[in-house]
């Protein structure tokens, strides 16, 4: 049986340089999301926004155990972070999808860069902890770092599950019915898709939507809510 040997079992974790360094990036990316936040939050709200400083300050002084949890979890969300932005344009309509995208760049782009920065600091991460040297310590303080392909396989079949379901609950008779009521208000000049809802059940069952609509010249969304 091979023992760990004294001078690996002095390193702690977070001060490897794979870890300090990747602790130090998701600080900074956590004070800049932190302060945007707040930043763009309606007057007189308090948004906070902390994952990613959670994160990072969990690198920085967490043990052997917590960031052996902290990888897993990173090697986990690794696909569904990458697939997320693909999901959300099959999801909605692809003639919908270029008209927002002509008439309003701008918002576009502000629904996607978060979800393409949050694809990248996650695969960022689960790459640095994945690294030979880190695994090596973790072995040493006695963690058994798990595999990439059991975790990878999980979040994958996260995200096929979650696309299923958001599918099928998109193209179902509440959102149907969603849109026919949209349809019903602003007449046939408009496409209609539904893109949210929620269901509520207290003392009788109310659905809220959310219903795109759109033409060549415009792009709107309307809410709209029944009880059943």
């Amino acid at each position: 049986m091979q023992e760990a040997s004294p001078a690996a079992t002095d390193v702690q974790v977070r001060d490897l340089p794979q870890v300090r360094a990747t602790a130090n990036l998701l600080i900074a990316v956590g004070i800049l999301e932190l302060v945007y936040g707040q930043w763009t939050a309606p007057p007189g709200q308090l948004k906070l926004d902390i994952m990613w400083l959670a994160v990072g300050l969990a690198l920085y002084f967490g043990n052997a155990k917590l960031i052996a949890v902290i990888r897993w979890m990173a090697l986990f969300a690794v696909v569904p972070a990458v697939v997320m932005p693909v999901q959300q344009l099959l999801l909605a309509p692809l003639e919908l999808t270029m008209v927002q995208l002509r008439l309003y760049p701008a918002q576009v782009l502000l629904f996607f860069v978060p979800l393409l920065i949050t694809a990248a600091l996650v695969s960022f991460v689960a790459w640095r902890l994945n690294s030979e040297p880190v695994k090596s310590v973790l072995r040493a303080h006695g963690r058994t770092p798990a595999g990439p392909v059991v975790p990878a396989v999980l979040g994958l079949l996260v995200i096929i599950g979650s696309t299923a379901f958001l599918h099928r609950t998109l193209d179902g008779p509440d959102a149907a019915q969603a849109a026919e009521m949209a349809a019903k208000r602003f007449g046939t000049k408009y496409k209609y898709f539904t893109n949210r809802l929620h269901v509520v059940s207290n003392k009788g069952t109310t659905v809220y939507a959310t219903v795109q609509m759109w033409n060549d010249h415009e792009a709107l969304q309307v809410p709209v809510q029944w009880s059943r």
